[in-house]
């Protein structure tokens, strides 16, 4: 993936079913935040990116 706003949407799709897993209780608090950790690094993405919130 080259383009970035390709990207973002991949980060942003993936951390939407990390959310779903966080509120059904399948995932702790830390483990979401290493799944965005990891998701970030995955994308090339900065977490302070204006882009995610």
């Amino acid at each position: 993936m080259d383009n970035y706003s390709e990207r973002i949407i991949a980060f942003r799709l993936a951390m939407s079913m990390a959310n779903t897993m966080l509120k059904r209780g399948i995932i702790s608090n830390y483990d979401y935040k290493k799944i965005q950790q990891v998701m970030a690094e995955k994308y090339g993405i900065s977490l302070s990116s204006i882009f995610l919130t």
